[in-house]
């Protein structure tokens, strides 16, 4: 667990860490089945694509909200000023 409480200490825990046999060869072993496990998730698909689409829809998802945004705030508005108008009202 890391208990550092500035950079220093913090680099010194890294330093032990990696400086420890067992710790050292999980870390190499999971960096090794990361990338095999990686490349066999997606095999035979067009990764480059896939990215391209998705931040394509990112991208369309932030125009709508940009067109959202401005009525939720006046329905915010909206509620405050019943709510302000309703107080005391039982």
């Amino acid at each position: 667990m890391q208990k550092a409480h500035d950079l220093k200490e913090y680099r010194e825990e890294l330093r032990e860490s990696l400086d420890n046999d067992f710790l050292r060869t999980t870390l190499d072993n999971f960096a090794v089945a990361y990338r095999a496990g990686r490349a066999n998730a997606f095999k035979g698909m067009d990764v480059r694509g896939l990215i391209s689409d998705i931040a394509a829809s990112k991208d369309e998802a932030c125009r709508q909200l940009r067109g959202v945004v401005p009525g939720i705030q006046g329905q915010r508005r909206g509620i405050g000023r019943a709510r302000s108008l309703c107080q005391g009202r039982g």
